[in-house]
């Protein structure tokens, strides 16, 4: 997913964007590659016209142009673009004056076009001049571009602000019909003062070429602005505690802009920013931002603005059809500018230096890049030559010592090569002789395949090839991020923290959080939601995440996990949010209490002050930000959170294990999660975790007494780390069942037999945990028969009524111990008890002889979840009324009681979010034809009897009641409604507790400012 970066936004406009920097009227001799190479040429995709580019004269730089009819059949749109962040010198400008020459011209529909933007919010509206071009011209021809200029029209926008003195960022087209054919020649446009006079030009000489009297002579142009750091006192603050907005720091430049900043600070107290892209700006303005920002963060995509360096190197990735930037400059637009660069190079790693060299002169101490990953667009990069160097080196251990990244294994730090890496998260290595390489890894090269799914069934080799290149991208991104975050904080002692936003984890898009948060750099790991709530896992797995980075933590090697949330397509700003503000409030609540994040990043801030009141679209979109603010600010108040074992206030957990996304292997079908939907239609209180997370890299170090195996399979490892922990404590409880104990990913396994899940292919290894190897039964039918318990449980009315009604897939182990439950006469549940060393009796395992996730053995295995984890866990949730098993629920303590959060099952399932900021969707909170109720459990605290009664404050409508108290299953529910409404949030605390209702009340006051309607 792009993200939160404008220039994502504005690449589609333009075939060939020349990105040119400001620079004195001065030029310095220089030669045409070196101007091409600076140029940072672009070519978005769905754009027309290839053309053939020189650099024909150097004073003035002059460039020429050529487009041919028969290489551009269907016509042509050519250009560039000076962002504000290129051209620090463009807003205050009077005019822009462009020189061309005409050498040929054919065809219909010829003309250059030049468009003004006030580009602080989005092209909303501009200033627009064209030339239509009829024929050649015997010298050079001004062409002037300004407010009193002939032939200059306003586009009005959605903020219809025709205001000359506020535009700061040009585009330059050539246009031509089909037909047409051009050849043209363009000096380096000036922008003139009111006196006529140029002040600054767009195209400069080579970055090497200043005459020893520029201090970053070594860096891009881009970064070169001298910082001002009059009355700036010590470094800027990071974003650490902070809620963040997302803003080019062009925003600084202008007193609309700076008003706008402040708007949203009155509306929600302090924040920070994360400064995108444009550094000249952000660099003039450390004083105002220390004086009125809590925190800033230094923002760009990838490589954005280091295009020259990445060149000069040949340090871009090949593309599986070989296509490249390294051949072909401009490939890819500004996503190829910023995301295709090979990470393990060290050209690229000495470029970030520079760049960080530079930027700890501003002050600023947190670098922040956005989704920077290795491209797997069509397949894994890495094809050509000089990247498949880089990839060798790592495959042979040839990497000094000092490019390996570190990482916490087993509590040690330690540099770790690939293949420890790859050890760690795959639990085997390979030579190259197991995948082919007969010559060694001199013979390595990508797969060129598309993904796992168009490699054949009966392709071994193609799957383990697959494999090896997908972990091996991973770690090239690794050793970056951890080149970049040493650079930034160790080298010269500049202590500016890396913080990184990932995608989610996924088998192919090189991330790993795992590797992150056991790794000394990236300092700050966001984690990022956005669209449908359904598919957020914060409840679950965000109290494991937040203890593994607050373990990581200490003086002098910061550790935190920031999350980060988008309620509009892209986060960009410039479309709806696609929640209601109630629904706004009500999630980001939720996920705070989930997470417990250290910060909170925002979408991209995209209006003015004076919208707000008067553009309904701009007002929605600063009120969407200040809820988000006000959530944040709500459930730090409340201390709203779930305890986790062992910590005060906790009420006990069962562990779903599951495996992350990143450790499924898909090159065969991989069976997992077959107990969440049944576990989680239960409502006992629940974390989910990879065991990869309690050990290895991992530090999850206070898993509950219950842990219910819902993994694909086993690690030797994960096996004894399961043996070791029930034999730490007779308390411990491990539910297994079907295959996946005897299953393991062991670097051969994939034919068909792996895609045949329910094979064993490790079936000894389940000696440690059941005292006998695995094996499977076949394929039973069942015609409705009964359930019947066993020993502990014989009798037990959980099972009365209970059928299978179809084919189960069954095992056994030859010495099977307490059976538990079966049907006729074949054990369906048996109970196994674990001794330690010294033979003592500890933890129990209770293993499902089924593999189950089918309506046929559903209502088996909810009253086996049932009667296990009802030993010693309460259920949080409970129906009244009506089923309740599909909707999302959250308990959390807080510092008066209880919050609970809801939301309706319906409601979720009718939003149908894609990702398309074309599309007009919207979560809406409410409706009537929502209903449904549910009941949540009182904590202790709020001191309740069963007849008595409990207050209870809805937070978006305001109405406070008195809820009476039953008792049910040994504890004190209470009843809330979900009937009209997507979702909703409630606060319990004491009928007496006077103070604590009222303080809620009058939050409720303040946050109705912000919803257009109040459902009552």
């Amino acid at each position: 997913m792009n993200r939160k970066t404008p220039y994502h936004a504005f690449s589609w406009r333009i075939a060939f964007i020349i990105a040119l920097i400001a620079s004195p009227l001065l030029f310095p001799h220089i030669n045409a590659a070196d101007t091409i190479l600076n140029s940072e040429h672009h070519i978005p995709a769905n754009v027309t016209g290839t053309p053939e580019v020189s650099v024909v004269a150097d004073a003035p730089v002059t460039v020429q142009y050529i487009l041919d009819s028969s290489t551009n059949p269907n016509g042509f749109l050519v250009g560039w673009d000076s962002e504000e962040w290129w051209h620090p010198m463009a807003a205050g400008s009077a005019t822009l004056r462009l020189r061309y020459k005409i050498l040929s011209v054919t065809g219909p529909n010829v003309s250059i076009v030049i468009k003004g933007y006030r580009r602080l919010s989005g092209e909303m509206d501009y200033w627009r001049k064209a030339v239509t071009v009829t024929g050649p011209t015997s010298d050079f021809v001004d062409f002037n571009f300004g407010p009193q200029e002939p032939g200059m029209q306003f586009v009005p926008g959605a903020e219809n602000n025709p205001k000359w003195q506020d535009v700061n960022f040009f585009s330059f087209s050539l246009v031509g019909g089909a037909g047409a054919s051009l050849t043209i020649q363009l000096q380096s446009p000036g922008i003139l003062n009111s006196q006529g006079q140029v002040i600054t030009s767009f195209w400069q000489a080579d970055r090497t070429t200043s005459g020893g009297a520029d201090p970053f002579r070594v860096i891009p142009q881009m970064f070169r602005q001298a910082s001002d750091n009059t009355g700036v006192t010590g470094n800027l603050a990071t974003g650490r505690g902070l809620f963040l907005i997302g803003r080019g720091s062009n925003i600084l430049q202008s007193t609309v802009g700076r008003d706008t900043l402040l708007g949203l600070k009155d509306a929600v107290g302090d924040y920070g920013m994360a400064a995108n892209v444009a550094f000249p700006a952000l660099s003039r303005e450390q004083a105002w931002m220390q004086q009125n920002l809590a925190g800033v963060v230094y923002q760009q995509g990838g490589a954005y603005g280091l295009s020259e360096y990445i060149s000069e190197a040949d340090a871009w990735l090949t593309a599986p059809d070989g296509s490249s930037r390294n051949h072909t400059p401009g490939l890819g637009g500004l996503t190829g500018a910023m995301k295709h660069f090979d990470a393990g190079s060290p050209a690229v790693w000495t470029a970030f230096g520079n760049l960080l060299n530079r930027l700890a002169a501003s002050r600023v101490k947190e670098f922040q890049l956005i989704e920077t990953y290795w491209p797997h667009t069509g397949g894994l990069w890495g094809h050509g030559e000089p990247e498949l160097v880089n990839l060798r080196t790592s495959l042979s251990g040839a990497d000094t010592y000092a490019e390996r990244p570190v990482f916490n294994e087993d509590g040690v730090a330690k540099r770790l090569g690939f293949w420890d890496y790859f050890r760690a998260r795959h639990g085997f290595t390979w030579e190259p002789e197991d995948l082919g390489f007969t010559a060694g890894w001199a013979d390595f090269v990508p797969p060129t395949v598309g993904g796992p799914g168009a490699i054949p069934a009966n392709d071994m080799q193609g799957r383990k090839r697959y494999l090896l290149m997908s972990t091996l991208s991973a770690y090239q991104v690794i050793k970056f991020y951890q080149r970049v975050g040493w650079h930034a904080y160790e080298v010269d002692v500049k202590q500016i923290k890396l913080s990184v936003i990932p995608n989610n984890e996924h088998y192919n898009n090189s991330f790993d959080w795992l590797a992150y948060q056991s790794g000394r750099y990236p300092h700050v790991v966001g984690f990022e939601y956005f669209g449908n709530p359904k598919n957020f896992s914060a409840y679950e797995k965000g109290p494991v995440w937040n203890r593994m980075f607050a373990l990581r933590d200490k003086p002098g090697t910061p550790k935190e996990q920031r999350m980060v949330l988008e309620t509009s397509v892209m986060g960009l700003g410039s479309n709806e949010p696609y929640w209601d503000p109630e629904v706004t409030y009500i999630t980001t609540y939720d996920l705070v209490a989930s997470q417990q994040p250290d910060s909170v990043e925002n979408d991209w801030v995209n209006w003015v002050d004076a919208d707000i009141g008067t553009n309904a679209q701009m007002t929605r979109r600063f009120s969407d930000f200040v809820l988000k603010a006000l959530a944040l600010n709500h459930a730090r108040e409340d201390n709203a959170w779930r305890p986790l074992p062992g910590q005060t206030g906790t009420e006990g957990f069962y562990g779903l294990l599951d495996t992350r996304s990143l450790n499924q292997v898909k090159l065969g079908n991989v069976s997992q999660n077959q107990l969440y939907k049944s576990a989680s239609s239960l409502h006992f209180p629940s974390l989910q975790f990879d065991l990869s997370q309690v050990r290895g890299l991992g530090n999850f170090d206070l898993p509950p007494n219950i842990l219910v195996d819902d993994q694909a399979y086993h690690l030797p490892e994960d096996i004894a780390w399961l043996r070791g922990w029930l034999s730490g404590s007779i308390h411990r409880v491990l539910v297994a069942h079907g295959f996946s104990l005897g299953k393991v990913h062991d670097g051969t396994n994939y034919s068909e037999a792996w895609n045949e899940f329910r094979v064993l292919n490790a079936p000894s290894q389940t000696t440690a945990l059941l005292g006998s190897p695995l094996s499977f039964s076949g394929f039973l039918t069942f015609s409705g028969q009964n359930v019947v318990g066993g020993s502990d449980w014989a009798g037990d009315p959980l099972f009365d009524s209970v059928t299978i009604n179809g084919m189960i897939a069954h095992y056994n182990y030859s010495t099977p111990g307490v059976v538990l439950l079966s049907i006729n006469g074949c054990p369906l549940v048996s109970k196994v008890r674990i001794y330690d060393d010294a033979g003592l009796p500890k933890g129990v395992v209770y293993y499902l002889h089924f593999r189950p996730g089918a309506s046929t053995t559903a209502a088996v295995e909810k009253a086996v979840l049932a009667k296990i984890l009802g030993v010693t866990l309460k259920r949080d949730f409970l129906p009244a009324g009506n089923s309740i098993e599909n909707y999302k629920l959250r308990r959390y303590r807080t510092n008066d009681g209880l919050s609970v959060v809801g939301y309706h099952p319906q409601a979720l399932d009718d939003f149908n979010f894609v990702y398309d900021p074309t599309v007009v969707q919207k979560l809406p909170y409410a409706d009537p034809a929502y209903t449904g109720s549910f009941k949540v459990r009182l904590s202790s605290e709020l001191g309740a009897v069963a007849g008595g009664t409990v207050a209870v404050i809805n937070m978006i409508s305001g109405n406070l009641s008195h809820q009476p108290v039953t008792e049910e299953m040994g504890s004190l529910y209470i009843t809330l409604s979900l009937t009209g409404r997507s979702c909703g949030l409630w606060q319990i605390v004491r009928s007496d507790d006077q103070d604590a209702q009222q303080a809620y009340l009058s939050r409720v006051e303040d946050l109705s400012l912000y919803f257009p309607s109040t459902a009552q």
